[in-house]
């Protein structure tokens, strides 16, 4: 929501910066996500019990600036409405306005819904999923973010 919020009200001026910057955002972001990758592949997951609330939120803080410092994600958003071809957003008037604060509404309520569909799921797998499965599950992510990361690093510098 937080990047439909920038794209939403500054996709021009946003656009700009990362027209200039394009190569460094990716070779940052590419590194950054092989960090994630090699700090994903080393521990052995573990299935634990509920944690304390205080350690819930945290860990929810976490998560919110880990998806709110993701480049790819902004990279994403502003490249969608961009190809879309979204026009009437901004900040010059009411209508523009009024648009943008649309847009975020309905970014707001899909990641809404996507969530909601994500914790039922995993209320339904609780009981099923072992630490074989974990593991699993965290190298094909690592693998996955390696690529990716990748990817970026060697397009940013192929851009330079």
């Amino acid at each position: 929501c937080l990047f439909a919020i920038v794209s939403g009200f500054g996709l021009g001026a946003i656009g700009a910066l990362i027209e200039v910057h394009d190569a460094a955002i990716r070779i940052i972001g590419g590194f950054v996500m092989l960090a994630f990758a090699i700090a994903l592949w080393r521990p052995a997951p573990h299935l634990e019990p509920a944690r304390p609330p205080a350690v819930r939120q945290r860990l929810a803080l976490l998560g919110f600036w880990m998806a709110a410092t993701n480049p790819a994600t902004l990279l994403f958003f502003i490249g969608s409405f961009s190809a879309i071809g979204f026009v009437g957003l901004g900040h010059a008037n009411a209508m523009e306005r009024a648009n943008a604060a649309l847009l975020v509404l309905g970014v707001l309520f899909g990641s809404m819904l996507l969530w909601g569909v994500v914790t039922r799921i995993a209320q339904q797998l609780r009981g099923h999923v072992t630490d074989r499965h974990l593991h699993i599950l965290n190298h094909a992510t690592a693998v996955m973010l390696a690529l990716f990361g990748l990817g970026a690093a060697i397009a940013g510098a192929a851009a330079f």
